[in-house]
């Protein structure tokens, strides 16, 4: 079992227990770790984590618990929180060197920050470890560890928990895509209007035309031509040209449009980058969940924009954008679910 070495002033950890965690690469689930000098023991939990330090007599001097992702609490020996350690021991979370001033651990390779669960640094190995080359252990810390900073490894003597393996692209592709879609439908829906009015015989006809128009608008579209109509304090007059007295309205259909066609490109781009970073032998199912994250994005900026309408056009953007990122994260999560992914 490799040992720690420690002086009153000076702790030195041994290498193979920064790096193996244990023996065979593996932390003893509530094991005792003895020392060189018998100054302190410590025991850890099943991922290598120092959960409590003892005096030579077996006295508890300190207790340690930590979050998920490694966020350490020290305690007095009753459990009672304190603002740092009494006993200045710098291993830590899954037995790695864990720094006082800074909170973050040293785990080969790289650092590691605990309250953002994430590498302050990208994978030396690249796309080797995983594609989101500074997620901790693929977001599943209960089960793996990760001793070298490269690439996690499952812990046999914890059992996996399902886990939901939602892209790391899902937030920011969702809510693009969310408002995105919007925008491009709300300046399509007000071409198609105007197109059709200039082709429009007489006032009734305009009329009757521009009603049909705002009922099939999306929930952006009414909401922008509400504010306007209130702004303007009248309607648009039954015999002006709409294409003439409706200029900014119609400039403004068309910033829309390309703009929402803009934040879907820049959105499917994203998507197509991240099939093209996954390894060969991941890539289908990679498309798989592109396919879903994106069908959910649609479906949830729908759904989000018409929610958000009780806000006026801003509730809109807002709804938009977050029922891109919900739909997004479901639509993956129902497609791992049908294929098994």
């Amino acid at each position: 079992m490799p040992t720690i070495m420690l002086t009153p002033t000076i702790y030195t950890v041994s290498p193979s227990f920064l790096l193996e965690v244990g023996s065979a690469g593996q932390p003893d689930k509530l094991s005792l770790t003895s020392m060189t000098i018998t100054d302190y023991y410590v025991t850890t939990d099943a991922m290598g984590s120092v959960t409590a330090i003892l005096d030579e007599e077996g006295n508890v001097l300190e207790r340690r618990s930590y979050d998920a992702f490694g966020e350490m609490t020290c305690m007095a020996p009753d459990g009672t929180p304190v603002a740092e350690s009494s006993t200045g021991l710098d291993v830590g979370f899954q037995g790695q060197i864990w720094d006082e001033d800074t909170g973050l651990c040293q785990m080969g390779y790289r650092w590691y920050n605990p309250v953002l669960g994430r590498w302050l640094s990208r994978d030396p190995i690249g796309n080797k470890g995983g594609v989101n080359q500074q997620s901790f252990v693929n977001n599943s810390p209960i089960n793996s560890v990760d001793g070298y900073g490269l690439q996690g490894e499952a812990d046999s003597q914890v059992e996996p928990c399902p886990q939901t393996n939602v892209s790391t692209a899902t937030d920011v592709t969702g809510g693009l895509l969310g408002i995105g879609n919007q925008l491009e439908a709300t300046g399509l829906r007000r071409e198609e209007y105007v197109e059709m009015a200039k082709n429009a015989k007489n006032s009734a006809e305009r009329d009757a035309l521009r009603k049909t128009c705002l009922e099939k608008q999306t929930p952006l579209g009414k909401e922008i031509t509400k504010k306007i109509v209130e702004e303007r304090g009248v309607t648009v007059s039954a015999k002006g040209n709409p294409v003439k007295t409706n200029a900014e309205v119609n400039r403004m259909g068309k910033m829309m449009k390309y703009g929402g066609r803009a934040l879907v490109a820049v959105g499917v781009g994203m998507e197509v980058y991240e099939i093209a970073n996954t390894p060969d032998e991941k890539k289908a199912e990679a498309a798989l969940k592109s396919a879903g994250r994106m069908g959910g994005a649609w479906a949830g900026g729908e759904a989000g924009a018409a929610v958000g309408a009780f806000g006026g056009p801003w509730g809109v953007v807002a709804g938009a954008i977050v029922g891109g990122i919900l739909g997004s994260i479901g639509g993956e999560e129902l497609v791992g679910k049908v294929f098994g992914k």
